[in-house]
């Protein structure tokens, strides 16, 4: 296995990517699968979905070194029972991603820039985030957008946010990599430094 980024903060918690060129048979043999894993398997309908399900776990697997039975909590969050840390994935067309934290709630996304973005970006972006989209960089900037606010939803404890009403991505100029500064109106509001990497490939957002 080959990953495509990672990387690693001072207090130990973990980003890292996976570019698939592997087969499914390649990708079985680098886990154990327990019989709950084997089911959620065999109920895959979509080759593309099933391989990035599989190259998801053996990445957890790879980082934690426990068997990688994810469940999810009352509002979605994903968690491993034998493991005392936050996790996180994601996955696009041929990509697989996930975050470890150690201390703090993890979130990541990752996005190929697609037209379709163009198409719902009324739906998520606010008139203050609209405001510093450049019209020729608008496909980069509306895909890391989404990205960020995708990783704030999965950070947020909270079914009923609203994208567009209740997240807000402070002015930031695209660089390679780099960080956007968002807040979150909750009961309390809350603010957060998110981290992003943009290759010719996809674009990735993450909190550890």
């Amino acid at each position: 296995m080959a990953e495509n980024y990672y990387f690693k903060n001072k207090t130990g918690s973990i980003v890292a990517v996976w570019k698939i060129d592997e087969t499914e048979d390649e990708l079985y043999q680098m886990l154990l699968f327990n019989d709950d894993m084997k089911s959620k398997l065999n109920g895959f309908r979509n080759q593309s979905r099933k391989m990035e399900w599989i190259a998801s776990r053996v990445l957890l697997y790879n980082h934690t070194g426990f068997i990688p039975q994810v469940e999810y909590n009352e509002i979605g969050q994903p968690f491993i029972s034998c493991l005392n840390k936050s996790i996180s994935i994601s996955h696009t067309t041929g990509y697989a991603a996930i975050t470890i934290s150690e201390f703090g709630i993890a979130g990541i996304d990752i996005e190929q820039p697609k037209e379709r973005i163009l198409r719902v970006a009324e739906r998520f972006v606010n008139p203050k985030e609209a405001s510093f989209v450049p019209k020729e960089e608008e496909l980069n900037y509306l895909t890391l957008i989404w990205c960020a606010k995708e990783t704030l939803f999965k950070m947020t404890p909270k079914n009923d946010i609203n994208f567009k009403e209740d997240m807000i991505l402070f002015p930031f100029k695209i660089d390679n990599e780099g960080i956007i500064k968002a807040k979150v109106f909750e009961k309390c509001t809350s603010e957060y430094d998110l981290f992003y990497k943009i290759t010719p490939d996809y674009h990735l957002v993450w909190s550890c």
